[in-house]
Formats: C-alpha cells, structure tokens, sequence
C-alpha cells in the first residue's frame, strides 16, 4: 500500500491516473474502497470497478449510497449474481459515455467512455466477463471493437476481469491465440503477474490493455486486501515521450574545482552526520545523499543546454567522477 501511494505521489503530476478494481459486490465493499482510496497520496482521476454485483433489481436509492465524495459514478449492470461493472470519475475530468462502443457479448457486461488525454482522444473501457471455459466468441467480439477503436483512431486503455488466465499463455493455446491476435491488432498488454492469489492457484486474471505508444506509462499491481483481487493501477503522462525539444538539462561545470568541492563536502557531512546510537543506517544515508546533492547543485549548478553540449558535459560529468573515484583511494 505504501509503495502505490508513493508511485502515486511522484508519478501523477501532469498525468491522467486509473486505478482498476474487482469490488466483489460493491453495495459490501464500498467503504473498503473508499479507505483504500483516501490512503493514496494523490486520489485517482478515474477508478474503474468491475464485478459490482449491482442489478437492474438494485434499490434505486442505492445509486445514492454509491457516490465516492469528489466522484462521478457511472455503472453498467449484471442480469445475474455476479459482474457489472462501473466507473469513478473525479469531478473536473471531462467525460462521455461512449453507447456506440462495447463488446455485444452475452458473457460479459462493459462500458465505454471518453476523456482526453493531451490533446488526443482517449477511450477507457471497463470489462467483467463470466467464467466459461470457452471464450471464443468473447474473444471475437472484443477483437472487434479493438480494429474499431483503431479505425477511429483512439488511443485506448481496456481494463478488467477477463477470467483468461494469461499466465497460461506458454500452456493452452486459446490464450495463445487470444494474445497473438490482440499484439497483431497493437494491443498489449501492461500487466504481466499474477492479480489472484490463493494457497491454490495464482492467476492472470484482471487485464489492462493499450495501445498508447506516445505517453510514458507507470503500470503495476497493488497489494491490497480489499478483494480477492489485487488491485491493478496505470499513470499516463500527459507530456509526449518522442518530444522534438533541443533543450536539456545539465550541469554547468565550468567552475567546478574538484579540490573546493571535495573540501565542502567534508565540511557538510562532519557537521551534519554524527554517531550516535539513536541513528539508523537509513536515516545516516538520507542525510548523505540531501548533503551531497546540496552541495553538487552549489558547485555544478543544472542548467539548459543544446544536444551538443549535454554529450560535451556529460564526457566531463565522467571524468570528474573519476577524479572523485581517484582521490579516494
């Protein structure tokens, strides 16, 4: 829990953050969700819910009950005693359901909206297919509405409980076949680990797919006991990877003297780090690294510079790491 929320606290500045999770009945589970939701250093832009349990027969005043303060709810519902599945959606993210998308299944329940995502259009797709052992027709459908999202030129994020266990790729070849398809239409996958573990069995089970190749992507698993199910997370930055800019950042080392620097790091560190039995090793290589990083920014302060610069600097970055290297032998 405490990994997420720090992958969460310095990944979601100018991104667009999803977290994915199987509810196991949301009208049982929703003030764990809504606990697991505050310990986050930074409160998710959309959390997608699948295996909501909610029913067309559901209490209408339960819609009420749902609502996640600072949130949207937007749900699907299950004809039977298990799927459904539903979005929350941070106030002040712009959305629109999507009615012209979805897997037209009878094993599954789906739902389809659209934000965007610098500038480009960017669906999300939430998904809960039954458990069958068979899932061709499933499998079609979905490669389907994947060529169409490409036709329409989507950038695109498929979330869920897709009860195919991809960790048996290498094993059955109905996975097989369902992964190559998908990588042949320039969908992959982001999750590769088990998301359901048992003393039993661990599987695959809860999917992300994408086929963003523009944006930075932080994807991963979080350890939770909210379910069953372990939680899955994705952070889109905002900002493109293949930028075209010609400015980086550098350090100017024009003044640096290996001898002053040296000098005032040993000056910093015998004033700051002191043995003491209340220390840790932890704390003692904290305070180092804040020292020393103070006192490279003093003597090499960052700066911008051209492509052509940035290799010159870094050739010299290295050589005066070997001087550093040299001097404490």
């Amino acid at each position: 829990m405490l990994e997420t929320s720090n992958i969460f606290q310095s990944c979601c500045k100018n991104a667009l953050s999803i977290v994915h999770i199987n509810i196991r009945s949301l009208a049982k589970n929703l003030p764990l969700l809504e606990a697991f939701i505050y310990q986050l250093n930074h409160s998710p832009d959309i959390i997608s819910i699948f295996e909501t349990k909610l029913r067309s027969t559901t209490p209408a005043n339960f819609g009420y009950n749902a609502i996640i303060y600072g949130y949207n709810f937007v749900h699907a519902d299950t004809e039977t005693n298990a799927g459904g599945v539903g979005f929350y959606i941070k106030e002040g993210v712009d959305f629109n359901i999507l009615p012209n998308f979805g897997i037209d299944s009878s094993d599954c329940e789906n739902l389809w909206i659209e934000v965007k995502l610098h500038n480009t259009k960017c669906a999300i797709g939430v998904v809960y297919r039954h458990p069958a052992p068979n899932h061709k027709e499933f499998d079609e459908k979905l490669f389907q509405v994947v060529d169409n999202l490409k036709n329409n030129k989507y950038t695109y994020f498929i979330c869920g409980d897709f009860n195919i266990n991809l960790m048996k790729y290498s094993r059955d070849n109905t996975v097989t076949e369902y992964v190559d398809v998908l990588h042949s239409l320039s969908c992959k996958a982001l999750i590769n680990k088990p998301t359901r573990i048992t003393e039993q069995s661990s599987t695959l089970i809860d999917h992300i797919y994408t086929n963003d190749t523009k944006h930075a992507i932080v994807s991963g698993i979080s350890i939770s006991d909210l379910s069953d199910h372990l939680p899955t997370f994705s952070i889109i930055k905002t900002a493109d990877i293949n930028t075209t800019s010609n400015n980086y950042t550098v350090r100017n080392m024009k003044n640096f003297c290996i001898n002053d620097f040296l000098f005032d790091l040993y000056q910093q560190l015998s004033q700051s780090i002191h043995h003491n039995e209340n220390s840790t090793v932890n704390s003692q290589f904290e305070t180092f690294v804040d020292i020393f990083q103070t006192v490279v920014n003093n003597h090499a302060p960052l700066c911008n510079a051209s492509r052509k610069k940035k290799n010159a600097t870094e050739a010299m970055a290295y050589s005066w790491y070997i001087q550093i290297y040299s001097h404490q032998k």
